[in-house]
């Protein structure tokens, strides 16, 4: 049994004005780091040995924010990327919608980029081959795309009705492959 805890990204200029970034960046603004220090002072006392953070520029400057207060190794992991949305990284939310139709049809990918099969399989699989390699509770640092997809596997809900905010932070246990135990920490 494995215990992770569970954070998005802190908030980013191109969240502000409704961009989709994908696997483009865009930097946190001020509100950004100071949420990611907020987390850091709720997370410094919970016996974490590790932190795994997307590669992506906006989850490794708030796991390297974060962890000012907890002084713990660091992984970047490419598997805890945001939706590639090809061709749409880096548009205006309501091009990327019309673009996909039904912006939750698991099938639909944007042309050269991913469907949300593809990015439920990359984040789970590498969430529950933690629990084989580590022994202490993790910290995940990550994007709305795999937070919803954690989510949707632990609550049994839809992708679109497990939205969360950047002040997110979660935990569950990971036992036997499977995700559950899930609580909200901070929403």
């Amino acid at each position: 049994m494995l215990i992770c805890y569970l954070v998005r990204h802190g908030e980013t200029e191109w969240n502000l004005k409704k961009i989709h970034q994908g696997h483009m960046d865009s930097p946190l603004t001020d509100k950004g780091k100071e949420d990611a220090e907020e987390k850091g002072k709720i997370l410094q006392n919970r016996g974490i040995k590790i932190i795994y953070s997307s590669d992506l520029g906006r989850a490794s400057q708030t796991a390297e924010i974060i962890n000012s207060f907890l002084h713990l190794p660091v992984s970047y992991i490419s598997k805890l990327r945001e939706r590639n949305f090809g061709v749409c990284n880096g548009r205006p939310a309501a091009e990327v919608e019309k673009a996909l139709g039904d912006f939750w049809d698991l099938n639909k990918a944007p042309q050269g980029g991913e469907n949300l099969h593809q990015i439920r399989d990359r984040a789970l699989s590498f969430i529950t081959e933690l629990e084989r390699k580590e022994t202490g509770p993790v910290l995940i640092v990550t994007h709305e795309g795999p937070t919803r997809i954690v989510l949707s596997e632990i609550l049994h809900k839809e992708m679109s009705e497990c939205a969360t905010n950047q002040g997110f932070i979660g935990r569950f246990v990971v036992e036997n492959g499977r995700l559950k135990n899930f609580e909200f920490i901070r929403h």
